[in-house]
């Protein structure tokens, strides 16, 4: 699918709305071209009509810094790696960026969060404020780091739901057949085992999330050194703000790696204590049963 943003209006849209002979047309005057699992025949009819060599899907995946990150016909070429939560678990998928002075195109295998936004006729109300490709680069990286930054904060709250699961009070003063009010069951070992489980997709989260976190600081300070030129300093300004809220969210998804490690240690001992109780009272069971 490749959907298009004109200057002046307020969203994307899709280019397969229009007449194929007005497709071209509408390629050429776009402020921002995105390519959402297109085709081979989209990609070519992007390539010929805006006359920009587009990445093939192994380049997609390259890992070098060099390979990710460079400038070519005056246009700067950035990979970098988003989240998708279109899975059980989520993974991390390429995502392609070229921008120069007339337009950016981005190239995406996943519907993310952060582009799903700009296809929202209520993204923004009044005049839209993005009316240069660099506008619009600046603010598609400041929405991805936005949407980092929230799924950091929905991750620390799970933690810290998981934390009062796992240290819940294991003494309960029984009124009849209920509890006391104000006091919680012990967690079980069945329980612990689900939050073994849920402590394990919640790292692979925070470890997906650093590695997106690295790829868009990578890209930053290069669109800075090389792009002067067009971006024009309250631009540049820009992406240094948004390269010092990269750099909080490393700090924070550090701080959260370390959380989940200690979580993760203190139910793996909670099971290790309920296992040898459990192994003492049938001991014990084994020696009555043994001299009766």
């Amino acid at each position: 699918m490749i959907l298009t943003f004109a200057r002046g209006e307020t969203h994307l849209h899709p280019l397969d709305r229009l007449p194929a002979q007005e497709r071209p047309a509408r390629l050429a005057q776009s402020l921002w071209v995105d390519l959402l699992a297109a085709t081979p025949d989209e990609c070519a009819l992007v390539s010929a009509t805006l006359g920009v060599e587009l990445f093939s899907p192994d380049e997609l995946h390259e890992i070098e810094e060099s390979s990710r990150i460079f400038v070519e016909a005056d246009a700067v070429n950035l990979i970098c790696w988003l989240p998708s939560f279109e899975a059980d678990v989520p993974v991390n998928l390429p995502v392609g960026l070229i921008a120069d002075r007339n337009r950016l195109i981005s190239m995406r295998q996943g519907d993310f969060h952060a582009f799903r936004t700009y296809a929202e006729p209520r993204r923004r109300s009044g005049l839209p404020r993005v009316d240069t490709a660099a506008d619009m680069l600046v603010d598609l990286l400041d929405t991805i780091v936005g949407q980092l930054a929230s799924t950091l904060r929905m991750v620390e709250q799970d933690l810290n739901a998981l934390t009062t699961e796992i240290f819940a009070d294991g003494e309960s003063t029984r009124i009849g057949l209920r509890r006391a009010p104000g006091r919680r069951r012990r967690t079980s070992f069945r329980d612990l085992k689900g939050i073994v489980q849920r402590l394990g997709r919640r790292n692979a989260l925070v470890s997906n999330l650093r590695e997106s976190a690295v790829t868009v600081a990578t890209i930053i300070p290069f669109i800075i050194n090389n792009e002067r030129h067009w971006a024009g300093p309250e631009t540049v300004a820009q992406l240094k703000l948004i390269g010092k809220d990269i750099a909080s969210l490393r700090d924070y998804n550090g701080q959260l790696a370390a959380e989940i490690s200690f979580l993760l240690d203190s139910t793996m001992g909670l099971i290790t204590i309920d296992e040898n109780q459990s192994m003492k009272f049938l001991g014990v069971a084994a020696l009555i049963v043994a001299f009766v």
